[in-house]
């Protein structure tokens, strides 16, 4: 991706799991601002909303998703990603992440952690972006270095 320019906004989606007493969402907030404040030049909108219910006032250079398709059967993710996209200015990326299929520590997140999710292959990606009607020119697939998570890079 790009270096950030001055003016541009961004959308942040996550779903927020609370392991023990770590953080609370109003503490990782918290945490995210406090952050964020020493970027020059971007701007941060906060928005503490349930993601069905969101109905951003306009569109973002970037939109963000992680932690939460991992949650999402195909047919929810479908619906979100339609709205993650419409969300997205021309010219702007929205970028979805999720555990891939071939996570080597699946096995062990699911027999001992009871940590279900739904990991998704390169192809199941892809698919999610066809059935939200995102053309498949504007689609890049890749991997974070561990090949643990896959990202679908949608640009406008």
């Amino acid at each position: 991706m790009s270096r950030t320019k001055p003016g541009q906004r961004y959308a942040l989606i996550f779903m927020l799991v609370s392991l023990g007493l770590i953080l609370s969402p109003w503490t990782f907030f918290a945490y995210a601002q406090d952050k964020v404040r020493t970027l020059r030049g971007v701007s941060f909108e906060w928005e503490i909303a349930n993601v069905v219910r969101i109905r951003p006032s306009r569109q973002y250079d970037l939109v963000w998703s992680a932690g939460l398709f991992d949650y999402l059967n195909d047919r929810l993710a479908t619906v979100l990603l339609k709205r993650m996209w419409s969300w997205t200015k021309a010219g702007g990326t929205c970028v979805i992440g999720n555990f891939h299929a071939s996570n080597p520590s699946r096995k062990y997140m699911e027999w001992c952690g009871d940590w279900c999710l739904i990991h998704r292959t390169d192809d199941d990606m892809r698919q999610l972006c066809r059935d939200a009607g995102i053309p498949a020119e504007r689609v890049t697939i890749t991997h974070e270095p561990l090949g643990v998570c896959v990202f679908a890079l949608l640009t406008k």
